[in-house]
């Protein structure tokens, strides 16, 4: 499978918004905790915004760059490397695609994540490549992260 790393398009928003959206609430405790409604309302605010303030790279097809096969979605910090998500196709997690998102994306030794997971690539264990790694919602759920969080 040949792949190409780039970054995100206006056309991609609605791809990524949707996949985000049913991946977590499927791969998380808030499908236990939350109504749906309320869930994908709040929860889909909540990304559209951050989409729009964060680095967004996607894997693709070399052939065709519509075709997406991977998304990651954060910001290079001075404080650190805050990933807010990443994502791959079910048919294609076995790929390492993940991985490789998550190389191209590092430029520090730390890394704050802001979702959890109970199962998946986005657990805590999956980040070796990291020195010292961080869980903080609180970066996603409040938004303006800039603003809100600095070292």
């Amino acid at each position: 499978m040949k792949t190409k790393i780039r970054e995100l398009k206006s056309s991609d928003m609605g791809f990524i918004t949707s996949t985000w959206l049913k991946h977590y609430y499927e791969w998380s405790t808030w499908k236990q905790t939350t109504r749906s409604k309320v869930f994908f309302n709040e929860h889909h605010k909540l990304i559209h915004s951050i989409l729009l303030n964060s680095r967004v790279l996607l894997a693709c097809s070399q052939e065709d760059e519509n075709f997406i096969f991977a998304y990651l979605c954060g910001s290079n910090e001075p404080w650190g490397d805050l990933l807010h998500y990443c994502y791959a196709k079910r048919s294609l997690r076995d790929f390492g695609l993940e991985d490789e998102m998550v190389q191209a994306f590092k430029k520090s030794d730390k890394l704050i994540h802001t979702h959890a997971f109970t199962k998946g690539f986005m657990k805590e264990n999956n980040f070796s490549s990291y020195g010292e790694t961080v869980y903080n919602p609180y970066l996603f759920l409040n938004g303006d992260y800039h603003e809100n969080f600095k070292r």
